[in-house]
């Protein structure tokens, strides 16, 4: 929760564990923004500290590697969106790939060979609130785990 204490400053105190935090805007009116920069995040209605989004995640069932994204993926989408499909990517949840890159990427998990999601999401800014198309495809030695539009591979 974030309350103003002043023009230039504010407070901020989790939701979840009740820790408590002041800083200063740089902005006036822009407190959520500020407390973002401070380590706290919004999750829908709910302001979460460093103390709770830092909890470790369970562990990935394969190795991602580097973790790429388009300029175009970041352009369009949040940085917890992208967030949010890699999560599901690591932990096995492709999506809505095919019955045949589904079966493909429970032998990738054996065998060491590619692994592809398929995900459907509102880009930033979008009106129309249309699904778009976006793949995280994991290399076959990897290395590295991309996030693109189908058009960009």
């Amino acid at each position: 929760m974030i309350r103003s204490l002043a023009p230039d400053t504010f407070a901020v105190a989790c939701d979840k564990c009740g820790a408590a935090g002041i800083g200063a805007e740089a902005e006036p009116g822009n407190a959520r923004r500020m407390a973002a920069l401070l380590g706290w995040q919004s999750q829908g209605e709910r302001d979460l500290c460093p103390r709770c989004t830092s909890v470790r995640p369970p562990p990935s069932i394969f190795a991602l590697g580097q973790l790429l994204a388009t300029p175009a993926i970041v352009r369009g989408l949040t940085v917890p969106q992208i967030a949010g499909l890699i999560g599901r990517h690591r932990m096995g949840d492709w999506g809505d790939v095919c019955n045949e890159d589904a079966q493909a990427n429970a032998m990738a998990l054996q065998e060491g060979a590619r692994i592809i999601s398929v995900y459907h999401v509102v880009l930033v800014g979008d009106d129309a609130a249309e699904a778009t198309k976006v793949w995280i495809i994991t290399e076959a030695d990897r290395s590295a785990t991309t996030v693109l539009f189908p058009e960009e591979y």
